[in-house]
């Protein structure tokens, strides 16, 4: 069978959170269920950074936190989407997650600024 046994990490990363833009969310907890029509969507742009690491290098390391995901990713010239749908203990969440190939669009402003004069 394919895959990895519980124990093993196919991935390791080490992800540094740079900065959060909320855009919108519940004004708060528990107000979107005392409201009929208001959802309980947290809308929040992330800036971060995701280093690949070696999975040996949590080898004999202590689970302190699981968080399974279950994927599906959609790639364009420019975007990469990813649907994802995330379970933590007994709680689930969906998350959109919308990444700019900064190198497709670094190239593509570039270009666009040849042809403008100031």
């Amino acid at each position: 069978a394919a895959g990895n046994t519980a124990e093993t990490p196919f991935e390791v990363l080490r992800k540094s959170r740079m900065e959060d833009c909320h855009v919108g969310r519940p004004a708060l907890e528990g107000a979107a269920s005392s409201r009929p029509g208001q959802s309980s969507v947290d809308i929040r742009v992330s800036f971060s950074l995701e280093e690949e690491m070696e999975p040996k290098l949590v080898e004999g390391a202590t689970q302190v936190y699981e968080r399974r995901k279950h994927r599906r990713t959609f790639e364009a010239d420019m975007l990469r989407i990813q649907l994802t749908h995330v379970f933590v203990d007994k709680k689930e969440t969906w998350e959109v997650e919308v990444e700019v190939k900064m190198n497709v669009a670094r190239a593509r402003l570039e270009a666009a600024g040849d042809g403008v004069s100031d």
